[in-house]
């Protein structure tokens, strides 16, 4: 591999990055309005529709960041699982 190659790997990592940032903004910031006028499963919908491939990667990081009870619904599940082990 020389300089050049790998110079350019990083500028593309570094692109994914930001541009992932600038999805997870746009997501985050019209989630929550999106659950307040069509609930959440409706709202689901919406948003796998407007960004498809992000929305399944990213969702529930912005799950997590929008609506914090998700968090804790999910490390009970995890609880109630490892309690069964």
């Amino acid at each position: 591999m020389t300089g050049i190659d790998f110079f350019d790997m990083k500028q593309k990592e570094g692109l994914n990055v930001m541009l992932d940032g600038l999805v997870m903004g746009s997501l985050v910031a019209n989630y929550p309005e999106f659950v307040e006028s069509y609930g959440h499963d409706v709202a689901n919908a919406k948003m796998a529709r407007m960004f498809s491939r992000d929305w399944d990667r990213l969702k529930e990081k912005v799950w997590e960041i929008t609506f914090p009870e998700y968090c804790s619904q999910q490390y009970a599940i995890a609880a109630i699982e490892d309690s069964k082990s």
